[in-house]
């Protein structure tokens, strides 16, 4: 089965329906939230420079 890693910041946005899908499905995944301040560590990591994954 897949593991899944949500990561946003702490915030309840665009990643909150995916959190609630995962969580009404049962399905196991990380959520990963960081501050505004590492975002500038973090951007060049994603993929397009963009969140939520």
């Amino acid at each position: 089965m897949p593991t899944y890693k949500l990561i946003y910041f702490p915030v309840k946005a665009l990643a909150e329906p995916i959190r609630f899908l995962l969580s009404y499905m049962e399905q196991d995944f990380e959520d990963y939230r960081f501050e505004r301040e590492q975002w500038p560590e973090i951007k060049p990591k994603m993929p397009f420079g963009k969140v939520p994954v």
